[in-house]
């Protein structure tokens, strides 16, 4: 998987639509969408912000191997 994968399906395992990520955050809900299709990629700064929410490491996010093996998300 990649990162845009990753996003996704962590999204989903949450329950949050796009418009509800995008609202945590501080972005437009098309800024998700486009991170999701990888047409562009988040900042250092939003990267971390995501690993808040979902609850999972860097590597879960940005790695082929973050696929949540270790089902915390």
């Amino acid at each position: 998987m990649k990162f845009g994968d990753n996003l996704r399906r962590m999204r989903e395992l949450k329950k949050i639509s796009q418009e509800q990520l995008a609202e945590l955050m501080g972005v437009s809900r098309q800024s998700v969408s486009k991170w999701e299709r990888e047409e562009s990629f988040p900042s250092m700064e939003r990267l971390l912000k995501l690993c808040q929410i979902f609850d999972c490491d860097l590597a879960d996010l940005l790695t082929e191997s973050g696929s949540g093996e270790s089902g915390e998300w």
